[in-house]
């Protein structure tokens, strides 16, 4: 693996300013991805929890957009609370957290699971930190109950957008 880096750009230099709340679209440069990408699911590793898991499952979306042949693998990043099932009342101390990524790639046809992962001198490309100062929170939503087709008036704090 050589790194990880936003959809739109082609730079390789890890992702640093994600939401908490998950969304942003990034690419998994690696050789030795299974050709199916939903065989490909990152990792996610944060030695100051002590936590390492799985990320959800590929899309349909992010499936279509992967490359795995020319060693890309497209993925949405996923919550903190998604990867650690906390609630976001649960985050008041956390203002920022970065995980090292790898992708566990399986082989259909020898059956193994390979853990595709960064060497150390390109270890700084595999990180992504979710960061609150990139997380938008909702404050206002007026009507309170929406119907489809409805015109709303919402407020987001400014500081987070």
């Amino acid at each position: 693996m050589t790194g990880v880096g936003y959809f739109e750009t082609s730079a390789i230099s890890g992702v640093n300013q994600a939401s908490m709340a998950g969304g942003a679209e990034v690419l998994f440069y690696a050789q030795g991805l299974a050709m199916e990408p939903s065989d490909n699911v990152p990792i996610f590793t944060q030695s100051q929890l002590n936590f390492q898991g799985l990320g959800p499952a590929l899309s349909f979306d992010n499936q279509f957009q992967s490359m795995t042949a020319s060693g890309m693998l497209e993925y949405t990043v996923p919550s903190f609370m998604q990867l650690h099932g906390l609630s976001y009342d649960q985050l008041y101390d956390l203002d920022w957290i970065t995980y090292q990524t790898s992708v566990a790639s399986y082989d259909e046809t020898s059956q193994k699971t390979t853990i595709l992962t960064c060497p150390t001198a390109q270890a700084a490309n595999c990180f992504i930190t979710l960061s609150r100062a990139y997380t938008p929170i909702l404050y206002y939503l007026s009507p309170q109950v929406v119907f489809q087709g409805s015109e709303v008036a919402f407020w987001v704090d400014p500081r987070s957008t």
